[in-house]
């Protein structure tokens, strides 16, 4: 069924495939770029989306709930999956739970390890404007998962949590573990903006002119 056409549902769409199309930026601009960074994230935040599945697997709060509360019978009433989810999880039970959300943990992760870069670096602060962007993108896309039922404040909170602790692990595990001390130029935003030997200084020397009159 094709969606209508209007602000509210584009938004929505948008916002909705933004983690896929944030990652797809990353991993296409590490490879024009010849760099690491973008598969590196990629790995980090594979990381975080096991522990999140783990937790909802564990957890077992159903989705459903979120809508109906105790009156939610599944044998009686539809799943949220259809209406919350692109993809088909690989686990396919996953699809009835809820808790920690998929997306807040996605945020949760690039919004830390990409922040952390920019608090680290203190020469410059570059990546604020595409910060700031996928902060924007998630606080809509969280807004349309809770205006729709999809996540509550604890499936969000919950995957803030996760999402954030892994990316901080997996910021300062590339930082300071990467072969050759080359961790800085790894992560994004920290860059080799700080240690660039090659950059260029300009001499404190001054020079003074005088003419005479022939």
């Amino acid at each position: 069924m094709a969606i209508k056409f209007g602000l509210y549902n584009y938004g929505v769409f948008f916002s909705a495939l933004s983690p896929l199309l944030i990652q797809t930026y990353l991993l296409f601009n590490s490879i024009f770029q010849g760099n690491l960074r973008g598969l590196v994230f990629l790995i980090g935040n594979s990381l975080a989306s096991l522990c999140g599945n783990f937790l909802k697997q564990f957890a077992k709060i159903e989705r459903g709930k979120f809508k109906h509360g105790a009156n939610w019978d599944p044998t009686t009433m539809p799943g949220m999956h259809d209406q919350c989810d692109i993809f088909e999880p690989v686990n396919s039970s996953l699809k009835f739970y809820g808790v920690p959300s998929s997306h807040a943990v996605f945020y949760g992760y690039a919004l830390t390890y990409f922040g952390m870069g920019i608090i680290e670096n203190q020469t410059n602060k570059p990546g604020i404007p595409f910060f700031l962007l996928m902060s924007l993108l998630g606080t809509l896309d969280l807004f349309f998962r809770w205006k729709s039922k999809c996540d509550n404040f604890m499936a969000v909170g919950a995957g803030a949590i996760v999402g954030g602790l892994i990316g901080l692990i997996w910021f300062y595990s590339i930082k300071f573990g990467w072969p050759n001390g080359d961790g800085d130029k790894i992560v994004y935003n920290l860059k080799d903006d700080v240690h660039n030997v090659e950059k260029c200084s300009l001499s404190k020397q001054s020079y003074k002119c005088s003419y005479q009159k022939i």
